[in-house]
């Protein structure tokens, strides 16, 4: 004789399981993956095993689904930045074996990438998609339109957060929406962008963001409202430059921007300056060890701080070398005017004299022209 049990209490961890209308028993609803099909030349499966696939209601991506998944996205987006009025939702209701199990199971893909938001928005994509800031991304016309348009930016903002560097001419005569993801190199990758600044632009909380720096300049973000600094894309976030001053100073009293000429000039002879310990190696050790004390989150691998802080230790000479490099004539200089800009160098980078060898860059500067 077979005895019937009483069904389980509620909240009891196997009633959970198959059920949806907790969180927790959602999220594992939603996180599991669906059951596929035989393969190909596959022996039959058992009928238990075949009842058991057709009783999971395996979702098929028909027009109807693409149109409610399309739905959802944009519902989930507007209601993620909505903040004074009532968020958009979306309810799934309805009789039964009318859907509303297949509708639940895309609710696995609130969670947008930067591929579903293109796809959603009928944007062919093409290349691979990396992390930031190893990959940008370049749009047709149409696609930045359509772009602009779902986020409500304005093209001139928008135009700001997108590459610099012309897109392709496949890409950018397309009038087609098309995208493609380009890998872009180390050297001109964009860095960390203030976190104090994101936030007051964020509707919720800092977010992280990149930024590329200004092409007048030496390369990093120096924000000086805020006190923070990021001279290279391997630094997970910016880093705090209070106990630099000069760094800000240096930023707040470039009156005009070097040419870039003299900015190539003054990086190259800076970095070698840095590489090879001479003339302000006391002083850029000393600002390094602050700058490292008061960031101790810099990672150490796969380059240490050393290296990927050089640019911003070395920041506020270079500054001062360019403009001084600004101002030499088109001509080669003579001796007494080359000891006299020396003299003048010394003076604004402070120090006492300032004689380079024969095959330090800056004296191949002064003497090829």
């Amino acid at each position: 004789m077979v005895t019937r049990t009483d069904p389980l209490a509620p909240g009891s961890g196997e009633a959970a399981a198959g059920t949806v209308t907790t969180f927790n028993a959602f999220a594992r609803f939603a996180a599991t993956a669906p059951p596929t099909p035989p393969e190909p030349g596959q022996a039959p499966r058992p009928l238990e095993e075949r009842l058991a696939y057709h009783s999971q209601f395996v979702t098929v991506r028909t027009p109807a689904i693409e149109a409610l998944a399309r739905q959802v996205r944009t519902l989930m987006i507007l209601g993620q930045h909505q903040r004074v009025t009532a968020r958009p939702s979306l309810i799934v209701t309805g009789p039964a074996t009318t859907g509303k199990t297949t509708a639940t199971r895309l609710a696995a893909a609130y969670h947008l990438t930067a591929t579903q938001l293109l796809d959603g928005l009928h944007i062919t994509a093409t290349g691979t998609s990396a992390a930031p800031p190893a990959t940008e991304i370049h749009l047709s016309n149409e696609a930045t339109r359509r772009l602009s348009d779902f986020t409500r930016i304005p093209p001139a903002h928008l135009a700001r957060a997108l590459p610099r560097r012309p897109p392709p001419a496949a890409i950018g005569m397309a009038h087609a929406a098309i995208a493609r993801w380009q890998p872009v190199q180390p050297a001109v990758q964009p860095v960390p962008a203030c976190t104090a600044c994101t936030a007051r632009r964020s509707p919720h909380k800092p977010v992280p963001a990149w930024i590329h720096p200004a092409p007048d300049l030496p390369r990093a973000m120096i924000c000086t409202r805020h006190q923070q600094a990021s001279s290279d894309p391997r630094h997970p976030t910016p880093l705090d430059i209070r106990t630099v001053p000069e760094l800000t100073h240096a930023r707040l009293t470039t009156r005009r921007p070097p040419t870039a000429a003299s900015l190539s000039w003054a990086t190259t002879i800076t970095t070698r300056w840095y590489d090879h310990h001479q003339h302000l190696h006391q002083r850029w050790h000393t600002r390094l060890r602050r700058l490292t004390t008061a960031n101790p989150h810099i990672p150490q691998d796969p380059a240490s701080p050393t290296l990927t802080c050089r640019n911003l230790i070395t920041y506020p000479e270079t500054l001062t070398l360019a403009t001084a490099l600004d101002r030499l004539p088109p001509h080669s200089l003579p001796r007494t005017q080359q000891t006299a800009f020396l003299h003048h160098l010394a003076s604004r980078l402070q120090l006492p004299h300032l004689a380079p060898a024969d095959h330090d860059l800056l004296w191949q500067r002064l003497t090829t022209r």
